[in-house]
């Protein structure tokens, strides 16, 4: 069950936001809607307004289908079907979002062609020459603070760590957590140097407006970096156990993500009131390049030069798919979308393999989808039987319901290599030179054969 809560309360959140961002979207950005060019004076066309009620119902519909759904999870025994089910669920709510407004791509494109709301300039790149002259510059000197102290965990474990069997683990974490912030200074620095958007006639508005646009993406980005920075210090807490709770790195880790999300969204928000107030009073300049924007959502056009543009659907911007930085990300997108299902299927295996232990050619042999430890029984120096596992904490390895295996801090015995199914009767406990394993086979039956044959063996 307390699989199940966290579960929902990691997804049921992105639902909410995936929910809201979407209906957002039904407002025109300036004479653009769901990803159309059309007409400044066409955009509140009855057609139009229909069109847009039918897709915030539609969106309602989704919401109360896809919030009811993940409930009929709960049931299911185990980890690693649940988890797959619960994945397959945060998939769908990307996709029948997604599926939904390029419906209304499609939709709002037929009610443009039927009524040849065409308008004459079709993929023309306008460029503002005073504002783009305007040299905008990431504040570098409040990113780099944060850079440097979110690697300081890193190469202090790096060079001076002690627990060496734990090194790697302690790397990866920590590496991983701190280049984050160097992912956050990177697009922070992109934003501010992407080109002016034309979003009047006027240069000087588009200037000003590019301006406000840059200064507010670029403190959006410095707040980010130092609240991974910060979330950084406390994944090195976490690792070196100086508050080793897993319910409140839990709750740190949640509050990190919404952090996160709350500020992106409402410099992103911020962004589009000023948009909005401003092109009400603007002459926009109108140009159609809907060919571009594949469902209006993926930017696809040799003939531009940049690399990023502001988006038409979502929040920042995007790449233009046909730059090597896009393909570069279309590539890194479908392989991560691949390894999700890739994952879950190797979940399911290593959870429902069975564990095997057996005596060969005078060695302890345990393993489950591979070997996990091979011991010479001449290196034993002491072997028992006991009845009950004790609590422990996954350093790493895989510690589903039913299977732990990998290296533990098991209370009473320290770090241990363990494989066993922590529901068993009977567990092996091996000491090798002061280095403790805990064993049992796939049933008890096999464990005590095993034990049996050692003890002879001695």
């Amino acid at each position: 069950m307390l699989f199940d809560i966290i579960m929902l309360g990691c997804f049921y959140p992105v639902l909410l936001i995936m929910h809201l961002v979407m209906k957002n979207e039904s407002k025109p950005k300036g004479n653009v809607v769901f990803g159309v060019t059309l007409p400044k004076d066409k955009v509140n066309t009855e057609e139009i307004t229909r069109t847009v009620a039918i897709y915030k119902k539609r969106l309602n519909i989704c919401g109360i289908i896809l919030f009811i759904l993940p409930l009929s999870i709960i049931p299911v025994k185990g980890m690693s079907i649940p988890l797959t089910l619960y994945v397959v669920w945060a998939t769908m709510i990307i996709l029948v979002y997604m599926y939904e407004y390029a419906r209304m791509n499609k939709k709002v494109k037929v009610i443009k062609y039927e009524n040849n709301w065409v308008l004459e300039k079709k993929n023309t790149q306008l460029v503002d020459l005073k504002a783009a002259s305007e040299r905008r510059k990431a504040k570098i000197l409040f990113y780099i603070p944060a850079l440097i102290i979110s690697f300081i965990p890193f190469l202090y474990e790096l060079i001076c760590s002690t627990k060496n069997e734990l090194i790697w683990i302690y790397l990866i974490v920590l590496g991983s957590s701190g280049f984050a912030t160097v992912i956050f200074s990177i697009i922070g620095w992109a934003m501010v140097r992407t080109k002016p958007e034309i979003i009047s006639d006027n240069s000087d508005v588009n200037a000003n407006y590019a301006r406000v646009k840059s200064v507010r993406w670029d403190k959006c980005f410095i707040i980010c970096s130092w609240i991974n920075t910060f979330y950084t210090l406390y994944n090195w807490i976490f690792v070196r156990e100086i508050i080793s709770s897993i319910v409140v790195y839990l709750i740190v880790s949640l509050i990190y993500t919404v952090l996160l999300i709350l500020e992106i969204f409402k410099t992103e928000f911020d962004i589009r009131k000023i948009h909005s107030g401003l092109v009400v009073y603007e002459t926009i300049p109108e140009v159609d390049d809907d060919e571009c924007w594949v469902f209006g959502m993926f930017y696809y056009n040799p003939q531009d030069n940049r690399s990023m543009i502001p988006k038409r659907f979502g929040i920042g911007s995007t790449v233009n798919m046909a730059k090597p930085a896009g393909k570069i990300t279309a590539l890194i997108l479908i392989i991560s979308v691949a390894s999700i299902p890739v994952c879950c299927i190797w979940s399911i295996f290593a959870e429902y393999t069975p564990l095997y232990l057996k005596v060969e050619n005078s060695h302890v042999i345990a393993g489950h989808m591979s070997e996990n430890c091979n011991i010479d029984i001449d290196d034993i120096d002491s072997i028992k039987v006991i009845d009950e596992f004790p609590k422990a904490t996954k350093k790493m390895g895989t510690n589903f319901e039913n299977l732990y295996t990998g290296q533990f801090d098991v209370e009473g015995y320290g770090y241990c290599d363990i494989s066993l199914r922590p529901k068993a009767k009977e567990f092996i406990v091996i000491e090798v030179d002061k280095y403790i394993y805990i064993l049992s086979g796939q049933d008890d039956k096999e464990t005590q054969e095993v034990y049996e044959e050692l003890i002879d063996e001695q």
